[in-house]
């Protein structure tokens, strides 16, 4: 008996890429997501964290600016 498996992998559209040093958070941003269109790696929120000085990268909020270090 054959078995075959199928992967999918969803891809989420976070929106337009982030391309200046600056970034005003919108409700729903987060991290992750700003990372991703930041840089193209979302493995890099630390760095946002860190340079922000955010302690709960949990806790962000809406109309901050984060710095976006290039």
């Amino acid at each position: 008996q054959k078995i075959t498996v199928t992967s999918v992998k969803k891809v989420q559209n976070n929106g337009p890429s982030i391309s200046g040093t600056s970034y005003k958070i919108v409700e729903g941003d987060h991290l992750w997501g700003i990372s991703i269109r930041a840089y193209g790696d979302g493995f890099k929120w630390p760095k946002l964290a860190k340079v922000n000085n955010i302690p709960n990268p949990d806790l962000i909020y809406p109309d901050s600016v984060l710095k976006l270090p290039r």
